[in-house]
């Protein structure tokens, strides 16, 4: 479990990455948003340490053709959950 004061930025993230139609997953602990063939994911990652925390963020973007592809060749279900 990450601590108040993480659980305390992520609230307040919430409402700013809403304004631009970012979704938050609370089990992947990332915001998500569709655009025209892709996919942006924002991620945030919590290192504790034993006073305080660091977070870092990285952003996503996938591609629904290159995905397709991928699926076609491999087999493998499509997993676009959330989104569509």
């Amino acid at each position: 479990m990450i601590s108040p004061l993480a659980d305390k930025l992520i609230e307040q993230l919430i409402p700013m990455l809403s304004k631009y139609n970012f979704m938050y997953t609370k089990k992947s602990r990332a915001f998500y948003k569709k655009i025209h063939k892709c996919r942006l994911a924002f991620y945030i990652s919590v290192i504790k340490h034993k006073n305080d925390f660091d977070t870092t963020c990285s952003m996503g973007i996938r591609y629904d053709e290159v995905e397709d592809k991928i699926v076609n060749v491999s087999g493998e279900q499509k997993r676009r959950a959330r989104l569509e």
